[in-house]
């Protein structure tokens, strides 16, 4: 069982994070915002920098130029704030810590996420970072030499622990509800309560369901990469 537990408690579904030894930060942890959807093409550009393109769960930082192609579509969330900005077509904007500024194009459509749903996103991107340097290392690439994980048996859970859980999926379903079709940041969230209580047979079940809502985000190998190694 994970040592390090996102506690929560249920007065009006309010959700409390112990953050304290939580999953290590991220090579290159300045990063202000997540990518959590990129339908179409983009680049940014860190001042002074070259420009590169971006893949949905990329961090993007403070400063940062980017630029949207026609017809294209961005989704963003920002760890300080839970802000969550949705950029389509043709736009060139700056990265904040707390929000992006247009420069020409389209405005943005903003929301806004729990502050706590906003830091359990954060916390998958260690697991994303983790496997991207894996993965450019050539030691493991999904499907590699055909063989398939073993079946992990169920972690039974404490009752304290089932209320947990299952006050994380009420808050799932409400931010589900909220979100566009195309948004995976709630399964973003379950994704890492589910990981703090090893309950991998869900975590696999809401990869397939990312899947399904972003079929050409090819990044979500890297969260089921990890799973199969837990």
């Amino acid at each position: 069982m994970n040592k390090h537990r996102s506690a929560w408690c249920s007065a009006g579904l309010l959700l409390v994070l112990l953050l304290a030894t939580a999953w290590p930060v991220a090579a290159g942890g300045s990063g202000v915002c997540l990518v959590t959807e990129l339908a179409g093409t983009g680049t940014f550009q860190a001042p002074g920098g070259e420009s590169h393109p971006i893949t949905p769960f990329m961090k993007l930082k403070e400063g940062d130029q980017v630029l949207l192609s026609p017809g294209s579509r961005m989704h963003l969330v920002y760890f300080s704030n839970g802000r969550r900005e949705v950029w389509q077509d043709e736009a060139r904007i700056t990265v904040g810590r707390e929000g992006a500024t247009p420069q020409t194009g389209a405005v943005a459509q903003v929301g806004a996420l729990p502050g706590v749903v906003a830091k359990e996103v954060q916390r998958v991107v260690a697991i994303i970072d983790t496997e991207r340097m894996i993965r450019s290392g050539g030691y493991l690439i999904r499907g590699a030499g055909g063989d398939e994980a073993a079946p992990v048996a169920p972690v039974e859970l404490a009752t304290s622990e089932e209320r947990e859980v299952a006050l994380a999926r009420d808050m799932y379903r409400t931010l589900r509800s909220q979100a566009a079709d195309t948004d995976i940041s709630p399964e973003l969230f379950l994704f890492s309560v589910l990981a703090d209580f090893d309950q991998h047979q869900a975590m696999a079940e809401l990869i397939t369901t990312m899947r399904a809502r972003q079929p050409d985000n090819r990044e979500i190998d890297l969260l089921e990469n990890w799973l199969r190694r837990q």
